[in-house]
């Protein structure tokens, strides 16, 4: 959705209800929030969607990465080295986000 679409948000509220699962990661792999994705905009779809479902979020380092993996990943950078730091950044990250949208979604 990135990629191809015009509104991010937009999208998210056309799915509606048939959004099932939503799979989430930065544009260079790394930490939430860091890259150029539109995470407001994402995160405000969601909440208007009304959207229930698993969320999912992957990263990628070549720090932990084998280097073949890497390479067929095209991951050539060392993006973060500690999983555990990754993993709660990326929760707090996300409920930030989501409570955002909501606190939006309500003022609107």
């Amino acid at each position: 959705m990135n990629i191809e679409e015009n509104s991010l948000s937009g999208a998210i509220e056309l799915c509606g209800d048939k959004l099932q699962y939503v799979h989430i990661g930065e544009s260079h792999r790394g930490y939430l929030g860091s890259g150029q994705v539109k995470w407001e905009e994402l995160f405000r779809g969601l909440v208007r969607a009304k959207y229930k479902g698993p969320l999912t979020f992957e990263s990628f380092s070549s720090k932990v990465v084998n280097a073949r993996l890497s390479n067929d990943l095209c991951v050539w950078r060392n993006l973060w080295d500690d999983s555990e730091d990754l993993a709660r950044t990326a929760k707090e990250f996300i409920d930030a986000q989501l409570d955002a949208a909501m606190r939006c979604s309500v003022e609107r």
